[in-house]
């Protein structure tokens, strides 16, 4: 009996540290994480506080973007479908409207390219003054008399109205345009020199002429322009018909066509009655510039029998618009 309490109490102490191991370890490890629970609580708690703060920076995020969302429709409303229509047919409606008003605009000024204008300027002018004579001389010949300037620089001054356009075609550069207008002239003359032999060059013969004349035409004419691009350079030409009044004396020396009989005679003509009134153009424009070529022609009676005037001009003129 006592051997066996002897064995029992000997395996008792070699099982001992074997229970006390457990018991220590598990003891240590429970003192352990004694220690550290604050620690471990401040792990714990820390994620739970950054998903809280995102939590509330997101409904703050929310809060401030539906606030701007009510904002920006407080200020641009948005309408309602059926409104919506009406507004965009207005719209466009108003582009037709402005579109068309346009239209309309530009092709009014396209009736009336340039306004009235009066141009001024001086240049070099050739004129002649032509008479026959009713009675004719004894041989049965007809007297005839022809007066010049050969040529004398001279001041130009005409009035012309708006132009108006019955046709137009654009071209590569520029249009064409059939149009007319109408044109006052005004000019003066004064002849010392007659021809004799030569039929364009006059003599000094003591005889002499001088006068005004006025003239009103309407005018068909041709337009081409701008002739280059990025130009204002016209190029125009025509011609009109009208009527005229003109007042001269002269003091000439009728002869006929063999000048073996002449005859010195004055005759004048007054403003008392029209007279038919040519002009023939020919104009380069730049800008307000005027090169002009004209031909301006009156003819009618006289006390004593017919007369012919015929002024060629080439000038360089200013066109004042209004």
């Amino acid at each position: 009996m006592i051997g066996l309490m002897a064995s029992l109490y000997r395996h008792a102490l070699l099982l001992l540290p074997c229970l006390l191991i457990p018991i220590v370890s598990t003891f240590c490890q429970i003192q352990t994480e004694t220690d550290t629970a604050p620690n471990n609580r401040h792990l714990l708690i820390q994620p739970n506080m950054v998903d809280r703060m995102t939590e509330l920076e997101s409904a703050t995020s929310d809060r401030d973007r539906l606030f701007a969302q009510l904002s920006e429709e407080k200020s641009h409303p948005q309408p309602v479908p059926e409104v919506q229509e009406k507004t965009d047919e207005a719209s466009t409606s108003n582009k037709e409207q402005s579109v068309e008003t346009t239209t309309h605009k530009t092709e009014d000024e396209q009736k009336t390219y340039r306004g009235n204008a009066i141009v001024l300027g001086g240049g070099i002018v050739g004129s002649t003054l032509s008479l026959r004579r009713d009675s004719q001389f004894s041989d049965g010949t007809t007297p005839y008399a022809n007066m010049t300037d050969n040529g004398r620089p001279n001041w130009l001054l005409n009035y012309q109205t708006g132009e108006f356009y019955l046709l137009e075609l654009p071209l590569r550069v520029g249009d064409f345009r059939l149009g007319y207008n109408s044109i006052v002239k005004v000019s003066s003359f004064q002849f010392t020199k007659q021809t004799m032999r030569d039929v364009t060059v006059g003599e000094d013969l003591g005889t002499s002429a001088s006068g005004t004349f006025f003239g009103i035409a309407p005018e068909l004419f041709m337009l081409l322009g701008p002739l280059y691009k990025d130009s204002s350079i016209f190029w125009k030409a025509g011609l009109g018909i009208g009527i005229g009044l003109i007042d001269f004396n002269a003091d000439i020396l009728f002869r006929n066509s063999a000048s073996e009989q002449t005859s010195r005679q004055s005759v004048s003509v007054r403003p008392d009655h029209l007279n038919p009134f040519f002009h023939i153009f020919w104009i380069v424009e730049w800008e307000n510039l005027l090169v002009n070529y004209q031909l301006y022609q009156m003819e009618g009676n006289t006390e004593v029998g017919y007369f012919v005037f015929l002024e060629t001009s080439l000038s360089l003129g200013y066109k004042f618009q209004f």
